[in-house]
């Protein structure tokens, strides 16, 4: 996210809807490239959990 030059979140997660459609539009499985995870983050003096992904190289093709 970072190294694309995304600084929220929030934007980055549209760059990501628009890669799942690509994949999608190429009849490819949306769920073997996009694997949805969260993770725990620490907020302050609690944690959270927050969502991620693991993308395969052709996900991360599509997001570029």
């Amino acid at each position: 996210m970072k190294v694309l030059g995304y600084h929220q979140w929030r934007n980055f997660s549209q760059v990501i809807d628009k890669a799942k459609i690509s994949c999608k539009l190429s009849k490819m499985n949306i769920k073997s490239h996009f694997a949805d995870v969260s993770k725990i983050v620490k907020a302050g003096v609690t944690s959270k959990e927050v969502q991620d992904y693991h993308l395969t190289r052709y996900a991360c093709y599509l997001i570029v």
